[in-house]
């Protein structure tokens, strides 16, 4: 799955999460950026990667929900 979680302009910002075969329950999540006002406007930097496990997306998406549920008081 990919979404793009920032578009400004010319800046563009994705996150991609797939699970990974080799280990069960584990998932490959990456942030990554380009700029289409570059010389070359389709080299994507990556920006970040990991490795979880569900029950840690688990958390990371009940964080994300409590934040915005705190941002709303």
């Amino acid at each position: 799955m990919k979404a793009t979680i920032t578009a400004t302009g010319d800046f563009i910002r994705e996150v991609q999460i797939a699970p990974i075969g080799a280990l069960e329950g584990s998932y490959h999540m990456e942030f990554s950026s380009y700029l289409l006002t570059a010389k070359d406007p389709h080299t994507v930097h990556k920006n970040f990667g990991l490795i979880v496990k569900r029950d840690e997306l688990v958390l990371l998406r009940d964080l994300l929900n409590d934040a915005l549920k705190a941002a709303q008081s």
